[in-house]
């Protein structure tokens, strides 16, 4: 008579139970490097995004003129006009202390050879700058229309008597007023901006730098305000937030303030 050999119930049980505990700890493992891949994944992405919107905020805001440097609603935007082009004018303007003949649009300003690039058309001229109130509003004192310009001239296009004169000669031409802003966590871009305003139109045509973005501080920018002997900085303090990862930045903007 033959005897069968197998397996007892309790064995199999064993069998069983053992199988469950490595099977519970292989999904673990499994579902933890998932998770740590798809945090991996998406802090790459954030930090990309976010670093190439604070590199484009950097070198735009680099060509700004100190003195346009303004926070407006409610410190949530900071405009600012863009320099095209800079050189020095030969002969003292006409400004509040002496009685030079206004310029105007029958008068070109002479000026040293300057250069003009041929994909930016300027449209204002500024001349002895010192603070943000003189070159937005509607009496602008220290800004004025360009009509048209050459590599050695600028013609106004209307008469103008300035604020004052720049103590080395030294004029600015720039475009609209652009924009930066932080608005329904969207970091913004807005390129053309009325100087008749008090604040940055919000409704304007804009670009998306990034979405998700916060603030760190009391203030997305602080600015610390030129004078004759002190270069202008601007502080930007923001994150960016996606799922459970989050990037902040503190980036600093030095302008070199040429008066």
């Amino acid at each position: 008579m033959s005897r069968q050999v197998g397996f007892t119930l309790i064995e199999l049980i064993m069998v069983v139970v053992i199988l469950s505990i490595v099977s519970v700890l292989g999904g673990r493992f499994i579902v933890s490097t998932m998770t740590a891949y798809v945090e991996v994944e998406q802090r790459t992405t954030l930090l990309n995004y976010s670093h190439q919107a604070v590199e484009k905020m950097t070198r735009v805001l680099r060509t700004a003129l100190p003195y346009s440097l303004r926070l407006t609603n409610n410190n949530q935007c900071l405009e600012f006009l863009p320099i095209i082009s800079a050189g020095h004018y030969r002969n003292p303007v006409p400004d509040a202390s002496n009685n030079a003949a206004a310029s105007g649009a029958g008068r070109p300003l002479i000026t040293a050879p300057y250069r003009l690039a041929d994909s930016h058309t300027p449209l204002y001229m500024v001349i002895g700058a010192a603070s943000a109130d003189e070159l937005y509003g509607a009496m602008t004192a220290s800004l004025a229309l360009v009509k048209s310009q050459t590599p050695t001239t600028v013609t106004l296009a209307a008469e103008k008597r300035w604020q004052r004169n720049s103590i080395a000669h030294r004029f600015f031409l720039v475009g609209s007023a652009q924009a930066f802003c932080l608005l329904n966590n969207e970091l913004r871009f807005y390129q053309q901006q009325l100087l008749a305003r008090d604040s940055v139109d919000i409704d304007a045509d804009y670009i998306l730098l990034a979405h998700n973005g916060r603030t760190t501080g009391d203030a997305l920018f602080s600015i610390s305000q030129a004078n004759a002997d002190r270069n202008v900085r601007i502080v930007v303090d923001i994150a960016f937030v996606q799922g459970n990862q989050r990037i902040d930045f503190n980036q600093e903007v030095v302008l070199r303030n040429v008066p």
